[in-house]
């Protein structure tokens, strides 16, 4: 929560002390819920992200194959 609001611990300890834990959930799941329908909403940075965590995934995959390859005595891959 310390980071969701900039308060101390201390500070957020003595806001809740005494108020429940349902006080305290519903203080931390608002901000996220409204952080999460921000980005759900924006259709384009969603498949930004999507595209750039794919070919970061392929990059890696395509290393990892070579060097299995090169362990195995196969040929390299081509592309």
């Amino acid at each position: 929560m310390s980071a969701l609001t900039g308060k101390t611990m201390d500070e957020i300890t003595a806001e809740y002390d005494g108020q429940g834990y349902g006080k305290f959930k519903d203080a931390v799941a608002e901000p996220i819920q409204k952080r999460y329908d921000e980005i759900s909403a924006d259709k384009a940075y969603l498949q930004e992200v999507l595209t750039s965590g794919a070919e970061r995934a392929e990059a890696i995959a395509y290393r990892t194959m070579l060097k299995i390859r090169k362990k195995i005595g196969y040929a390299p891959l081509k592309l």
